[in-house]
């Protein structure tokens, strides 16, 4: 159960960082940040307090995906 609850927070934190990053480095707009952002927390949400396990998986698997894309583009910008 260790493991498992140090990965659960993993890909918000993932998305968090990168999208911070790419903002900083002035790769994401203004548009862009408010629509990442707003996708960042309504996963999130749906993550950590959602009402039901399948609400939670949602969440969690669009929040890796999200981390996922921040990752890809911020490694194409290099």
């Amino acid at each position: 159960m260790g493991l498992i609850s140090f990965l659960a927070p993993l890909a918000i934190l993932t998305s968090i960082v990168m999208l911070v990053l790419l903002i900083a480095i002035g790769e994401v707009g203004l548009r862009g940040g408010v629509l990442l952002a707003t996708l960042l927390l309504a996963a999130g949400y749906a993550q950590f307090f959602g009402a039901s396990m399948a609400i939670a998986v949602t969440g969690l698997g669009c929040q890796t995906l999200l981390a996922i894309y921040l990752l890809v583009r911020w490694r194409l910008t290099l």
